[in-house]
C-alpha cells in the first residue's frame, strides 16, 4: 500500500504539473473581471458571499457556499501575485482535482480490492481528463464543489450497502452520505438536482427490490434534499436581506418549460442537447471514444449488471428492466444537462464550457461508475484483470493524447482573445507596474492589501 501510495501521489502531481504547463498561468475570464474586485473589496466576507448582484450578475442560485471558495481563490491569486508569482489560477479547482483524483485511487483499491494497476489507471483517467487539465483558470468553484461532494456522496452509499443495517459503521456511512448530498446542493444547483435523482433512484430500487438499505438511502437523500430547499427558498433569501438589504428574486431558479415547448430551439435542447452532450463528455473523459462503441458498450455494461442482479431472475422483459435501471443515471443527467440548455441558453453549448467547467461532476462520477463496472465484471470473471487493466490504460492514453486538440479548441474558443492577452497581462502583474487603463480586474489585485505596485496613467 505504501508503493500505492507513492505513485498516487506522484501521478496526482504529474497532473498538476501538465495543466500548468498547459495553461501557462491562466487567463481573466471575462465574468471574473467582476467577481476579482467584489472579493477583493476591503468589506467583511459575509457582505462578500451574500451579494448576488457581485457574485451571480443578480441571478440569485443558492450556492453562496460556493462563492466563499471563489472568495479564497481570488485571495490566493491575489497573494501570489504579492509574491511576485502572478498567475489567475484556481486552488479550488486544483485541490478539488487532486482530492477526487486521490479518493478514486483509494476506492478502487481499498473499497473494491482491485490490483494497483487497474485502480492507478482509473485514477489517471479522472487525472488527465480535458476538464481537469484545461480548467484551471479562475472562473467559478461550484462545479468542482458539487463534484467532489456527490463522488464522496456515492461511495458512502456503497459502502452503506455494504455494511451491516445498524452497524456503527453504516450509521457513519449513512450520515455521511447525507453531509454530502447537503453539500452539493448548497454548492450548484447541479447538486441539488442530483440529490433529489439519487433519492428517486434508491426509491424505486427499495420498493421494486424490497431492499431496507436503499429505502434508508432514500430517506437519507431526500433529507438532504429537504434541507437544500430550506436553504434555498428561505435561510438563503434571509441571508441576503441581512447582508445585502434585499431580498432576491427566485425566477432564476424556475425552468421555463412552458416557453421552450413552444419555441423551436427550447424543443431542441429538451430533446437532443442533453443526450448529446452528455455522450459527448462521457466520450472526453473517456479517452475520446466514439459515439457509437461508448453507447454499445454502455448498453452491454447495463446488461451484464442486470444479469448479476436477484430482480432480472426469470423473464428477459426483467432483466432489461434491471437494465434501465442501472442506466437511470445516465438519463438523468442527459434531462439534466437539456433543463440547463432551456435555464442558460446558449452559455452552455459553447465548446469551451464542454470541456473546462459543466463537465466536472459528470466526469467525476462516470469514473467512479466505471470503477464499480470493473469491478462487478472481475466478480463475474468474464473478463480477465490484465484485459481490464489494459483497456482501462488504453483510455487514459487516449486522454493523453486528445490533450493537443483540446487545448486547441480551448485557446481558439470563446476566450481567445483573453488567453492571446494573458502573457502580456502577467508581465505587467510580474513587473509591478499596472497602468490606471487596466482592466477592473488587474487595478483591483493592483490596490489588494500588500501591494507596492506602481500606477501609472
Amino acid at each position: 500500500m505504501k508503493r500505492f501510495t507513492l505513485v498516487a501521489f506522484l501521478a496526482t502531481l504529474a497532473s498538476i504539473a501538465a495543466s500548468l504547463l498547459a495553461l501557462k498561468g491562466g487567463f481573466v475570464n471575462p465574468e471574473a473581471e467582476i467577481f476579482i474586485p467584489h472579493y477583493l473589496k476591503t468589506i467583511p466576507v459575509p457582505q462578500k458571499i451574500f451579494s448576488p448582484e457581485h457574485t451571480d450578475w443578480g441571478l440569485y442560485q443558492a450556492r453562496e457556499l460556493s462563492y466563499f471558495f471563489d472568495w479564497l481563490d481570488c485571495r490566493f491569486i491575489a497573494f501570489s501575485c504579492s509574491l511576485g508569482i502572478p498567475h489567475f489560477l484556481s486552488l479550488t479547482h486544483y485541490a478539488g482535482c487532486a482530492l477526487i483524483g486521490l479518493a478514486l485511487g483509494y476506492f478502487a483499491r481499498s473499497a473494491l480490492n482491485l490490483p494497483t494497476g487497474i485502480s492507478l489507471g482509473l485514477m489517471g483517467l479522472w487525472l488527465t481528463s480535458p476538464c481537469v487539465l484545461l480548467g484551471g483558470s479562475f472562473y467559478r468553484s461550484a462545479k468542482m464543489l458539487a463534484a467532489a461532494a456527490l463522488l464522496f456522496a456515492g461511495m458512502s452509499s456503497w459502502l452503506y450497502l455494504k455494511a451491516r443495517i445498524g452497524s456503527r459503521a453504516g450509521l457513519i456511512y449513512l450520515a455521511s452520505n447525507v453531509l454530502f448530498l447537503v453539500l452539493a446542493a448548497l454548492a450548484d444547483r447541479q447538486g441539488a438536482f442530483l440529490g433529489a435523482a439519487i433519492a428517486l433512484w434508491f426509491a424505486i430500487r427499495s420498493v421494486a427490490f424490497r431492499d431496507a438499505s436503499c429505502a434508508q438511502l432514500s430517506a437519507a437523500a431526500f433529507l438532504s434534499v429537504a434541507v437544500g430547499a430550506v436553504y434555498a427558498y428561505w435561510l438563503g433569501p434571509l441571508a441576503i436581506r441581512h447582508f445585502d438589504g434585499h431580498l432576491p428574486s427566485l425566477e432564476y431558479m424556475r425552468v421555463p418549460l412552458r416557453k421552450a415547448m413552444t419555441d423551436i430551439q427550447g424543443l431542441k435542447d429538451l430533446f437532443w442537447y442533453g443526450p448529446t452532450a452528455v455522450v459527448q463528455e462521457v466520450s472526453a473523459t473517456l479517452g475520446g471514444l466514439p459515439w457509437l462503441p461508448l453507447l454499445l458498450g454502455m448498453g452491454w455494461l447495463g446488461w451484464h449488471l442486470a444479469s448479476g442482479h436477484q430482480g432480472a431472475s426469470g423473464a428477459w422483459k426483467n432483466r432489461v428492466l434491471v437494465a434501465v435501471w442501472y442506466l437511470m443515471p445516465l438519463l438523468v443527467f442527459m434531462a439534466m444537462y437539456s433543463l440547463m440548455a432551456v435555464r442558460h441558453g446558449d452559455v452552455v453549448r459553447l465548446q469551451d464550457f464542454k470541456i473546462i467547467y459543466y463537465p466536472l461532476p459528470l466526469a467525476a462520477l462516470t469514473v467512479l461508475v466505471l470503477s464499480l463496472a470493473v469491478a462487478s465484471l472481475r466478480r463475474g470473471g468474464r473478463v480477465s484483470i490484465s484485459t481490464l487493466t489494459v483497456l482501462v490504460w488504453v483510455l487514459v492514453a487516449g486522454n493523453i493524447g486528445n490533450l493537443p486538440h483540446n487545448r486547441f479548441l480551448y485557446s481558439t474558443g470563446t476566450y481567445a482573445e483573453e488567453i492571446r492577452a494573458a502573457p502580456a497581462t502577467l508581465a505587467m502583474l510580474k513587473a509591478r507596474s499596472v497602468p490606471a487603463t487596466a482592466s477592473p480586474a488587474i487595478r483591483a489585485i493592483a490596490e489588494a492589501d500588500g501591494f507596492l505596485m506602481s500606477k501609472r496613467p
